[in-house]
């Protein structure tokens, strides 16, 4: 093609070339002519008939390349014109554009599937928060009947009469299982009667805090009551809750709709605002706020001391002194100001109720092994667990979240009188584990462990009894530098 091309540029030249010989020839043939008629008269100067030839020659000549400039260039024959590939390329195949249109969309589509499917959760993120989306939807609607219909089967019950007689008659009052039973046939008589095994047993500062809600009746109390555990929840899931985005939206969805949780809220308990403040005091200890922090752990021991009996140990052992110290000052500083409030008569009847209520057979624990009796060997072995699980802190106390999730688990193993909404503490142990490197194995067992709690709701406590003493020993073994960090993959979920 280009050969061609090259002699289609070069034909203009060759035509003008032979035009210009011929031309030449027709010069000379002249000149020859005039040369001989000149040598026939007798041969005149041979100069000046050189000049007039030179001078024919270039006028000739002249008159030739003027020719060639004046006329239009002719296109070869064998030169084809030039067409753009694309052009060329639709000429010979008609529907090109059409499947090129249709491969482009498709193309796109392909890319928006692919951005999409990069945006969704990982599974092990999306199953639990879908059921535990679905379990707050099917909970929500039943806590809401439940406390506008029968508020008086609940455990706030007892907050709202115990404040309501002291409020009444006097703080020395406020433990009088008879003061109760008289409030309380106000709101059901068909209720559940005062006995060892429901009656006010906290603290007078529980009652404190619900003596305000007494001004209102007591399903808008609750109700309060019940807006106040779930706020105190969600800030304590604000600051210990590990990952972020839609993790983090996962763990609350899972807390809010366990067993444990449920059981709280449907009771009126004042568990989560207990678990909340020994989250703040965590919280606070780690940036090194350690008197604020010995101050909410103090608060919490106030409301309810079972829940955090170890947390201050844990404290000590952990280096922060200080924030134990301030817990001790403010336990002796609130016990104090309890016994000057309610008197020597209400004190006494404190110590009465407490008694009364241990008489009952299913206020504590029936140990498996009794070599000292029920009683003595149910204390001695809650003691020893509580020893193993405080060696433990020690062994991680370089790690405060490890020995703080252990300081809740062993203060759940070691207690002598526990409830199922007490297990909120066996989840808030969790967000603090799982906010360091955890195995693949005890991420595994904690996953197990939502189903154990789960299975009180059934009448099944074996399991999380056993699930218990295991996970204390993953944490206690626990490595710095394990294989697989579980918390890191949550913490790499997508954000909202």
């Amino acid at each position: 093609m280009l050969i061609r091309q090259e002699q289609g540029k070069r034909a203009p030249l060759l035509k003008c070339g032979h035009d210009i010989g011929e031309k030449v020839c027709d010069l000379i043939s002249n000149g020859q002519e005039d040369h001989h008629h000149q040598d026939r008269n007798e041969h005149q100067d041979q100069g000046v008939n050189d000049q007039a030839l030179r001078e024919r020659a270039i006028t000739a000549i002249a008159a030739i390349i003027l020719q060639v400039r004046q006329r239009p260039p002719e296109e070869p024959a064998c030169v084809k014109p030039r067409v753009h590939p694309t052009i060329e390329y639709e000429l010979r195949f008609p529907n090109a554009r059409r499947l090129h249109k249709l491969q482009s969309g498709i193309g796109q589509m392909t890319s928006k599937i692919q951005t999409k499917s990069r945006n969704l959760p990982p599974l092990h993120l999306a199953i639990p928060a879908v059921v535990g989306a679905w379990a707050i939807a099917f909970e929500i609607p039943h806590l809401i009947g439940m406390i506008a219909h029968e508020p008086a089967a609940s455990d706030f019950r007892l907050f709202y009469v115990a404040a309501e007689a002291g409020l009444k008659w006097g703080w020395p009052h406020l433990y009088d299982p008879a003061k109760q039973q008289e409030l309380s046939l106000a709101f059901s008589p068909g209720g559940p009667a005062i006995s060892p095994a429901y009656a006010y047993q906290n603290p007078p500062l529980l009652a404190w805090l619900v003596a305000p809600l007494t001004l209102v009746a007591l399903p808008a109390a609750f109700f309060a009551w019940t807006a106040l555990n779930v706020t105190a929840l969600v800030a304590a899931w604000r600051l210990a809750s590990p990952g972020t985005g839609f993790a983090r939206a996962t763990v609350l969805l899972v807390t809010l709709a366990v067993w444990p949780t449920v059981f709280s809220l449907e009771r009126g308990q004042a568990v989560l605002v207990t678990y909340a403040l020994a989250v703040g005091c965590w919280w606070l200890a780690a940036r090194r706020h350690e008197v604020f922090a010995g101050l909410l752990l103090g608060l919490a021991s106030a409301i309810r001391p079972q829940d955090v009996a170890l947390l201050p140990v844990v404290l000590l052992l952990c280096g922060f002194w200080r924030s134990a110290v301030y817990w001790l000052a403010t336990t002796v500083a609130l016990w104090a100001a309890f016994a000057l409030v309610i008197g020597a008569n209400g004190v006494g009847t404190y110590l009465a109720v407490l008694a009364w209520a241990a008489s009952d057979p299913s206020y504590t624990a029936t140990p498996v092994f009794a070599p000292f009796g029920a009683r003595t060997s149910l204390i001695l072995g809650q003691a020893a667990i509580a020893v193993v699980a405080l060696a433990a802190v020690w062994r991680q106390r370089r790690t405060f979240n490890v020995a703080f999730a252990i300081g809740l688990l062993g203060t759940a193993m070691s207690a002598i009188h526990v409830h199922e909404y007490d297990y909120v503490g066996l989840i808030v142990a969790a967000w603090l584990a799982l906010a360091e490197p955890t195995s693949a194995l005890e991420f595994v067992w904690m996953a197990i462990g939502v189903v154990c709690v789960q299975l009180p709701l059934i009448g099944m406590r074996l399991p999380i009894l056993i699930w218990q003493p295991v996970w204390l020993l993953m944490l206690t073994l626990r490595r710095r530098r394990p294989v697989l960090a579980a918390a890191q993959a949550i913490a790499a979920a997508p954000a909202d």
